[in-house]
């Protein structure tokens, strides 16, 4: 028996959310939950990054939790949270638009210095 759904609700996340930061479909990762699939090495460790856990907890092998990840802010990990369930293409629009932003602060600070 795996610790995946464990781990997955723990961090609040949808089995859909799990299964987009993987790239495979809700019903691949629904197997690899429900133990009717075993998934790659790589995989595991995608899953052990997005859970913040050993591979060995993931797995069943360890008895502890999983480790707590540095915490971060409210706001920000509830950023992080929206920006892990996007799809690559909103996660590309939402690259572009923050390049956007800084490029738009950093034309401030050069002219609020020029003006000094």
């Amino acid at each position: 028996m795996n610790n995946f759904k464990v781990a997955r609700k723990e961090k609040e996340y949808s089995q859909e959310a799990v299964a987009r930061m993987l790239g495979v479909t809700t019903q691949a990762y629904g197997r690899y939950e429900n133990g009717q699939r075993e998934c790659s090495y790589s995989t595991l460790l995608q899953l052990s990054a997005i859970f913040g856990c050993t591979i060995d907890y993931l797995l069943g092998n360890a008895p502890a939790q999983p480790t707590a990840a540095p915490t971060l802010p409210p706001a920000e990990a509830a950023a992080l949270k929206k920006y892990r369930q996007l799809t690559p293409s909103g996660r590309s629009q939402l690259d572009t638009y923050l390049d956007f932003l800084l490029s738009q602060e950093s034309a401030s600070a050069v002219k609020r210095k020029t003006a000094t």
